[in-house]
């Protein structure tokens, strides 16, 4: 059980302002310098670019801008998209599109809603993995394009490989070489858009872009 379920008030400065927790950690909610107050300390939380255009991203389209808001709403740190499961009262990852289309609010049984929902496969706002466990049935993992926004400040490798011919443009060439390098070390995959030289033998070419 985490320290900090247990709150208790302390005699500093402004007692209203400052709370201890277990183990003496001191956690201050109001900065006199800034003057400002800290209200969603304990919430998750999005990152969002101040250099994208969003609007033109979903290529005009108010639906797809609808759809952009309930996916940030609705990822993980790995960027992957998920859902609330009412029975077992957790989040789970969506893993088929006719899930993705109810957390969207979309009819997947209507011929034009399942093209507003491919739609935002073509534009790659949404990247649909598959995998199989152990031999088994496959499954699929969606991930949201980490231009649109991330809940981590770095990006994990998975995400970087679906999403790589979008972020080579936005990242440093370092980065890209970084993360290349981590990809071919973690995976033993080669990003497709490598050069010739980069290859070796034996290593097998991920996909990196997957088109509805």
């Amino acid at each position: 059980m985490s320290d900090e379920k247990f709150l208790i008030s302390t005699p500093l400065d402004d007692e209203c302002d400052t709370v201890t927790y277990a183990q003496g950690k001191h956690k201050r909610y109001y900065d006199p310098d800034s003057k400002r107050y800290r209200i969603m300390d304990n919430k998750k939380y999005t990152k969002l670019w101040n250099d994208v255009d969003y609007y033109a991203l979903a290529e005009g389209d108010k639906d797809v801008m609808s759809a952009i808001l309930i996916l940030l709403a609705n990822m993980n740190y790995d960027s992957a998209i998920t859902r609330y499961d009412k029975h077992y009262k957790i989040r789970v990852q969506v893993r088929n599109r006719e899930e993705l289309a109810e957390l969207l609010h979309m009819n997947y049984n209507s011929g034009w809603q399942r093209q507003k929902l491919a739609k935002l496969f073509k534009i790659g706002l949404i990247f649909e993995a598959t995998a199989t466990l152990n031999g088994g049935k496959p499954f699929h993992t969606y991930y949201l394009n980490p231009l649109i926004g991330m809940r981590n400040k770095g990006i994990s490798l998975d995400c970087y490989v679906h999403f790589r011919e979008f972020l080579k443009d936005a990242l440093s060439e370092r980065a890209i070489k970084n993360l290349d390098r981590h990809v071919i070390e973690s995976y033993n995959v080669i990003p497709k858009a490598l050069s010739e030289e980069d290859y070796v033998d034996g290593i097998v070419v991920c996909q990196t872009v997957k088109y509805d």
